[in-house]
């Protein structure tokens, strides 16, 4: 008999607090809908594909693609083909050695096709030397310079032979 008291009482109590709970939910439908709609509208998700090339139209393989602010990245495949998860508000960040940075706001696209522009860097004079390269400003020794008329016109025996001009 005890047991059913309990039983009953616990049935009463689960009754009340779901009356409870009913009733703030109705009293507040509005705004919890309202709210339930922007959580979803705020993680909406969709899939961009897209391609990635150069200005001669050449797709770009290894290029990598971050959704800002985050650490989510795809990398292109050999075609400059890729896909990538990301919500619709997203900016996509492209980038690779040797090619500016490019931003894209996804604004609910789910083709996206980028052209990188080359990052183009001038070169100071660059000599190679035996164990690597240095820059003509610290170089030390001698330098010298081989031709190709020197190459077409002589019959060098050896490297050597060439840099000192002789013509065996």
């Amino acid at each position: 008999m005890k047991q059913t008291k309990k039983n009953c009482k616990k049935l009463m109590s689960s009754s009340l607090l779901m009356l409870s709970l009913l009733s703030i939910l109705v009293t507040t439908s509005t705004p919890v809908t309202a709210r339930v709609s922007a959580m979803k509208i705020a993680l909406a998700q969709i899939t961009v594909t897209g391609k990635v090339s150069d200005s001669r139209n050449t797709p770009l393989d290894g290029i990598t693609i971050t959704v800002k602010g985050t650490k989510t990245s795809v990398i292109t495949d050999a075609k400059g083909v890729f896909t990538i998860s990301v919500p619709d508000n997203a900016t996509l960040v492209f980038s690779a050695v040797g090619f500016l940075t490019k931003e894209v706001a996804v604004k609910n696209n789910k083709l996206i096709n980028v052209v990188l522009t080359e990052q183009v860097s001038s070169l100071s004079d660059v000599v190679v030397v035996g164990y690597g390269t240095q820059s003509k400003k610290d170089l030390t020794g001698a330098v010298s310079q081989i031709k190709a008329t020197q190459l077409e016109n002589e019959n060098p025996r050896s490297v050597g032979d060439m840099l000192r001009g002789n013509d065996c």
